[in-house]
C-alpha cells in the first residue's frame, strides 16, 4: 500500500494529497519515475547544446559584450579620469563581497536600456532621493549618538 493510496482511505481528498506528500518530502513512485525522464531529457538537451557549439556561441558573445566594457571604461580613464575614478570605484566596492557584488548582478537582471529619456531621468532622481535620504540618515545617526 503506498501512502497516496493510505490517505485516501483516511479521506484526505485527492486533489489535496500529492502536495501533502511534496511538503514532507514523500514522492510517489510515478512522480520519482516523472522526475527521473525529466532528468534525462534536460540531461539530452544539454548535450545537444553542447555538441551544436550553442554554449561556445554564447561564451564568445559575452566575451565580445565585456571587450566592448572594458574599452568604454579605458575611454572613460582616459577622457574624464574624476568620473571614472567614482563609476569604476563604485563598482569595485560592489564586487569586493558576496552580498555586495548579488546586489550588483541583481540591479543589472534588468535592462535599463530599455527605459526612455523620461524613466531613465525619472530612475536617476529616485536613486539619487534615495541615497540623499539614507546619507542624511547615517550623518543624523552619527550626529545623536555623539550628543548622548
Amino acid at each position: 500500500m503506498t501512502c497516496f493510496q493510505l490517505l485516501e482511505i483516511l479521506g484526505v481528498e485527492s486533489t489535496k494529497i500529492e502536495p501533502l506528500l511534496d511538503y514532507y518530502g514523500i514522492i510517489s513512485p510515478e512522480m520519482e519515475q516523472h522526475n527521473l525522464e525529466m532528468g534525462l531529457r534536460l540531461m539530452e538537451e544539454e548535450e545537444e547544446k553542447w555538441n551544436s557549439g550553442w554554449y561556445e556561441k554564447r561564451y564568445d558573445a559575452v566575451q565580445k559584450r565585456q571587450s566592448l566594457i572594458d574599452k568604454s571604461l579605458n575611454e572613460l580613464v582616459r577622457f574624464d579620469l574624476s568620473r571614472a575614478e567614482t563609476v569604476i570605484g563604485n563598482i569595485y566596492k560592489l564586487t569586493k563581497d558576496e552580498e555586495d557584488f548579488e546586489f550588483l548582478c541583481t540591479i543589472f537582471d534588468h535592462n535599463f536600456a530599455s527605459l526612455d529619456t523620461k524613466g531613465k531621468k525619472e530612475l536617476r532622481q529616485i536613486i539619487a532621493d534615495f541615497m540623499r535620504k539614507k546619507n542624511s540618515e547615517a550623518w543624523d545617526k552619527m550626529f545623536n549618538n555623539d550628543q548622548e
